[in-house]
């Protein structure tokens, strides 16, 4: 039994418990520790797990596959490594060798902010967040919680102006739920969806705010300290890929909340979990109990299926609602980070960030047909062909959406937009 003092109010006595064992990672031990973990799985992207001449990367004890998820961590890392053109070359190329050899695969062109294909990106994705806001509303009807295991569910509905979907999340699930009878993976969701609504949709956090109770409730019970870290248990089972995904909910809210505490205990729980990496990055996806430690067994968890929760590189290709700036129903679908945006008389101003020098793809769906678009005070040619011109923009009557071709030249620049008067 210790016994410590405190000045300040308790608001929870697990992390009061956990920050005073008085060995969390630091920031710095965090960023020393993930580096060391994203060398090994660069090593493996950028050449000793690809399969030359076939479009594909080996796998830890299975067949070789090509991944549009390995393609994004690749290339996101790529840049901030300053090997942004070799990546996203070798990518592309990939990528084309294997659509010729199998042109059926379902692919989602997550990389075209990076490589191009814009107008495929557009496509695929209205064929997916259909699909999406219909398995959503009948989750919805059937009070089902695993509603909060799609992916980005809020940015989803909110683009697709599912107001009202939303209203029905919140009365037949948010509200009347019983959180104590949740699984994990669930749990982890919710804590999710909570975020992101307080990013998305301020005006409705209120109704979330109870999900912020699952990390007292759920989470913190369920760490299990040993002798080569802390993990998120469930009941015996230590799941890693869930470990990781824990630590990096647990760090976003700390950032959230200012509370220095929860973000240490979150990179403690990443850091312990990458520790049992290979040296291409592949983690065991279960840990076993052995007497007092744990060691691997059965199916692994690739690098790239990680990467998003690792990221501490901001250029990640993202959906990005542009309400409450605009109506619900207007987004940009973009690696670059929006650091301002303006409506101003007749036209839009926003404020982009990306890397100097590189190029970049950029979207904007729901807007009206613009008049004219400038970047970094020079006025862009309409194209035809967006990815055989060095810069410009497409638009696209069909589908209300503008495609654009960037070259960055400074850190931050500003694209302005005008429409007719």
């Amino acid at each position: 039994i210790s016994f410590q003092r405190s000045d300040k109010p308790i608001e929870s006595l697990h992390l009061m418990w956990f920050a005073g064992m008085g060995d969390l990672a630091d920031e710095q031990e965090y960023a020393e520790g993930l580096l060391a973990y994203l060398d090994k799985a660069f090593a493996g992207w950028d050449s000793e797990r690809y399969v030359r001449g076939a479009g594909m990367w080996s796998e830890k004890n299975d067949d070789p596959r090509f991944s549009e998820e390995l393609g994004e961590a690749w290339i996101v890392e790529a840049l901030r490594r300053g090997q942004y053109r070799k990546a996203t070359a070798f990518f592309a190329a990939a990528q084309d060798i294997y659509l010729r050899e199998n042109p059926d695969y379902p692919m989602r062109f997550v990389n075209s902010p990076f490589i191009g294909g814009l107008e495929s990106f557009r496509s695929a994705h209205s064929v997916e967040s259909l699909g999406k806001v219909k398995q959503a509303e009948d989750l919805i009807r059937g009070s089902d919680p695993r509603i909060f295991l799609l992916d980005d569910l809020i940015v989803t509905l909110l683009d697709q102006k599912k107001m009202s979907t939303v209203d029905d999340l919140v009365s037949q699930l948010v509200v009347p739920m019983d959180l104590s009878a949740v699984s994990l993976d669930i749990i982890l969701g919710m804590l999710e969806t909570y975020l992101d609504v307080g990013r998305w949709y301020p005006e409705k956090a209120d109704y979330f705010r109870r999900f912020r109770a699952v990390i007292e409730d759920k989470i913190f019970p369920g760490l299990k300290v040993l002798e080569n870290g802390i993990y998120l248990a469930d009941g015996a089972r230590v799941d890693l890929g869930i470990s990781v995904k824990a630590g990096s909910l647990l760090q976003r809210v700390g950032r959230s909340e200012d509370n220095e505490a929860l973000s240490a205990l979150g990179r403690s729980m990443v850091l312990s979990a990458l520790t049992h990496a290979d040296d291409l990055g592949f983690l065991p996806r279960n840990l076993q109990p052995v007497a007092e430690s744990r060691v691997p067994a059965g199916e692994h968890i690739p690098p790239e299926s990680i990467y998003a929760y690792l990221a501490e590189w901001p250029y990640m290709p993202a959906e990005r609602p542009l309400y409450p700036f605009l109506d619900p129903g207007v987004w940009m679908w973009s690696a670059a980070e929006l650091h301002g945006f303006t409506a101003e008389s007749g036209g839009y101003r926003m404020s982009l960030a990306f890397p100097p020098g590189e190029t970049h793809y950029f979207m904007i769906q729901g807007i009206a047909a613009p008049l004219s678009v400038r970047f970094q005070d020079t006025e862009l040619e309409a194209v035809e062909d967006l990815l055989n011109a060095s810069a410009g923009w497409l638009w696209s009557e069909e589908f209300q959406s503008l495609s654009l071709k960037l070259q960055q030249e400074s850190e931050t620049a500003e694209l302005l937009i005008d429409f007719p008067l």
